[in-house]
């Protein structure tokens, strides 16, 4: 009887420390961006950009952009629905447009890991953005 109890006690502690396990959900700001290791420079007004993750599967984008012609940051918002299967989260926007990063969180810092085919090599970008 006593091993049971442990054994169910351990199956408690196990479970709860498994739900533990660092949430997406939530304000992140854009850091920095990598392409095979390279970092790309973002200027101050990209880093304005940031993702929030809802409850219940929406994501909305602030994407800020410096306008060539005048210097002028201006915010694009974009929403998509996302799911999260293991260590990918898979989304879609209004046209349809499926996307799949895979992720990892280590404290306050979410990065996010895609790989695109270009001049048909593999070419991995990754994005790393901080818990607001």
């Amino acid at each position: 009887c006593m091993k049971k109890i442990l054994g169910i006690a351990f199956a408690t502690i196990l479970l709860s420390s498994c739900s533990q396990t660092p949430s997406v959900i939530g304000t992140w700001r854009l850091d920095s961006v990598t392409m095979d290791g390279q970092e790309i420079p973002i200027d101050d007004c990209k880093k304005k950009s940031i993702v929030i993750f809802q409850d219940g599967g929406k994501a909305v984008i602030h994407s800020f952009y410096e306008m060539p012609e005048n210097k002028e940051c201006k915010e694009v918002i974009s929403e998509k629905n996302f799911t999260i299967s293991g260590n990918t989260i898979k989304s879609i926007d209004k046209n349809k447009h499926e996307d799949e990063e895979k992720y990892t969180i280590k404290g306050d810092t979410l990065c996010l890991e895609k790989v695109f085919i270009s001049q048909g090599k593999n070419v991995t970008v990754t994005t790393k953005l901080l818990k607001q």
